[in-house]
């Protein structure tokens, strides 16, 4: 018995929802990964500031440093980065690519 071929709304329909389940995965991938990365920044490289003070630098014991300056430097650019992948991932899901725009919004 062969099956009854679809009509195309039909068809267009089902690619569209394969489509939108394949930009959540994406989605949730990079907010899985980067929820890890800002684990590790802001939890991990703090802990480790107890080891981290053998090593001086310019008089100020690295643990220090890691923590006063470069977690909240590094968060803040995984946060850049993150926004800017889901903004391509998006404009991807919409058929426009990922090219420059006009759109500085």
């Amino acid at each position: 018995m062969t099956p009854l071929p679809q009509s195309s709304a039909t068809g267009s329909a089902e690619a569209a929802s394969v489509d939108q389940r394949r930009q959540q995965r994406r989605i949730n991938r990079l907010s899985l990964f980067t929820a890890t990365l800002a684990i590790v920044v802001g939890v991990a490289l703090p802990a480790a500031a107890r080891m981290l003070n053998l090593v001086k630098v310019s008089d100020f014991p690295l643990g220090f440093y890691v923590s006063a300056q470069a977690a909240p430097v590094l968060l803040a650019a995984l946060l850049v980065a993150f926004a800017a992948r889901l903004r391509r991932i998006g404009r991807q899901a919409q058929g426009t690519g990922s090219g420059p725009s006009d759109d500085h919004s």
